[in-house]
Order: structure tokens, then sequence, then C-alpha cells
């Protein structure tokens, strides 16, 4: 079976909208995500083209991040249909190692392609309009 995420697989296509807007069209979905990755493949590929740091090479790096991403949502989800993280037997859930193992590849994976702490924008939180009295403040 050929590698979907192969250089002739990948390549990347511009759309031209209008002369003021340019869509850019990630390339396929691999067969090794389900179809329900769809969306979270496009983004991840249109964020790093937004960054100008997409190369079609970078399509299975972006590919095996989003199958850690899956193995921690499915560990995750085996764990809470068992009850937890300790289980019955008092013992802790071996989707409890999975998900850690996974969530450190993930994350490297992630820094990797940009995606790091660093590189997300702050959230500021919005304050009062008008702060209450408190007995708190000076």
């Amino acid at each position: 079976m050929p590698n979907p995420t192969s250089s002739s697989g990948s390549k990347l296509s511009a759309i031209s909208g209008n002369a003021s807007q340019t869509i850019l069209k990630a390339p396929p979905l691999p067969k090794s995500l389900p179809a329900h990755y769809k969306r979270e493949w496009q983004a991840l590929i249109r964020h790093l083209m937004g960054q100008n740091a997409w190369l079609p090479e970078k399509a299975s790096v972006v590919e095996i991040f989003l199958l850690n991403v899956r193995l921690i949502r499915d560990a995750q989800e085996r764990m809470d249909a068992d009850g937890g993280l300790i289980t019955p037997e008092g013992k802790t859930h071996p989707g409890s190692a999975l998900i850690a193992r996974h969530t450190g590849t993930a994350t490297k994976l992630a820094a990797a392609l940009g995606l790091g702490k660093d590189k997300l924008a702050a959230v500021t939180p919005s304050k009062p309009a008008k702060p209450a009295a408190s007995t708190w403040s000076a």
C-alpha cells in the first residue's frame, strides 16, 4: 500500500477565490486517521500554512501527532468507561500509562511542528467594568 503522506500525495494546492483572498487547501486525510479527524487535520495544516511553516514533508509528523492524540483520547474514554483512574481492584488503570506515554510524544511532536505553548496566543482575563467593593482591597 502506498504511503498516504508521500510527497506525491501530499502536495499543497492553492485555490484562488479572488485577487485579495487565497484559500489554501490541505492534503487529503491519511488513511491511518479516522474520518472524524479530518477537521483537525485540516486545521493543523492550515495553522502551519498561516505561520509559513508548512512543508509537504511535515504531513507525516502531523499524522503521527494526531495518532497520538487519538490514542490519548481512546485511553481516556476507556478509563472513564471503566470507572476512572483506579480500578475496582485498587490498581492504577493501564490507560493512565498510555496517556502519560503518548502525551509526552504528542508534546514533543507539537513542539517540532511549532505548536508549543509559547506559540499559542496568550489569553488575558477580562476585567469587570466596575470592581466590586472588597474588604481585601487596599
